[in-house]
This record gives structure tokens, C-alpha cells and sequence, in this order.
């Protein structure tokens, strides 16, 4: 037999997090680390881990046009100046690379 997930209990980063800061859990989620680290191929990508007020931690690989829009929101000229940032920056960063060119 064939076993077929069930998607509508995947949890992604966007409903993790969004769930955190408004599910009424008063939680909330900061770039607490960031790293660079090597992709598909020898590219590189930004690797960002995520703590919670709850001491819950995920870490998220960016892809440089993600790395660049992330930057860009936080105003930040090098990678440790996104520590104490908002994940919402990221959000933001991930909803802008897919949306535009």
C-alpha cells in the first residue's frame, strides 16, 4: 500500500512563527544567530536560526536574493548586525525575493 502524507498537519515557518507572535502564546521569535554556509553547487547561503521567548530554536537557509532583501529591511551593512532582528524581517525578506524579480 501506498502511504500518502497528510499536508494539512505540515508546519511551515510562516504559520510556526505567525502562530507564536498572534496564537495568544505571547511568544515571540528573534534572529538570534547568523552564519554563512554552503548550498547546491559551492553557492552560498545565509543560515539563520530563529530563537522563541520559549527557548524553542529553527534555523532557516536564505538564498543570496533573500539574503539581499533581508538586509535591505533591517538596514544592515554585515550579518551580525540582523541579530535582535524580528522574524517578521524575514517574512517579509522571503515574500519579496518570490513576488518580485
Amino acid at each position: 500500500t501506498v502511504v500518502q502524507p497528510n499536508l494539512t498537519k505540515r508546519h511551515s515557518l510562516f504559520r510556526a512563527a505567525a502562530h507564536a507572535n498572534g496564537g495568544g502564546l505571547g511568544l515571540t521569535a528573534t534572529i538570534s544567530m547568523v552564519r554563512l554556509g554552503a548550498a547546491h553547487e559551492g553557492h552560498a547561503e545565509l543560515l539563520v536560526t530563529l530563537s522563541f521567548d520559549n527557548g524553542g530554536e529553527t534555523q532557516i537557509p536564505l538564498d543570496p536574493k533573500t539574503c539581499d532583501r533581508l538586509m535591505t529591511r533591517c538596514a544592515a551593512t554585515a550579518i551580525d548586525e540582523l541579530i535582535g532582528q524580528d522574524w517578521t524581517h524575514i517574512r517579509d525578506a522571503l515574500t519579496d525575493s518570490y513576488n518580485g524579480p
